[in-house]
């Protein structure tokens, strides 16, 4: 029954995330084992946790994770947007809200591996 209770923590962190709770979220997800093939919303949302606790590296490790995982969805790419700007890193910022814009990275399939 992990993966019911898989689910269950990562609802509970995406409606922290909500609430901008990023501690709650943050705690939430890592509770769960962080090895192996983690699924897209698990990555993007511990990515935005750890960006709203500071944990620069960390939010953009799991985003790209993600973004490279499914570069069909946009939801990586805008936070990977929202890191990037924190940091001043001005180009890349633009390179991911373009890719967002566009819904997906190019070239690229977007499917599980």
């Amino acid at each position: 029954m992990a993966g019911v209770q898989f689910k269950a923590s990562l609802k509970a962190a995406q409606e922290a995330l909500e609430r901008n709770d990023h501690a709650t979220a943050y705690a939430q997800l890592s509770q769960e084992n962080s090895e192996g093939n983690l699924p897209y919303p698990y990555l993007v949302s511990k990515g935005v946790a750890a960006h709203g606790l500071g944990k620069v590296e960390e939010a953009l490790s799991l985003l790209q994770r993600a973004s490279g995982l499914r570069s069909d969805l946009p939801k990586a790419w805008k936070a990977l947007g929202d890191v990037y700007e924190g940091q001043r890193r001005w180009e890349e910022a633009i390179q991911a809200t373009e890719v967002k814009r566009e819904g997906g990275g190019e070239g690229e399939e977007g499917g599980r591996e």
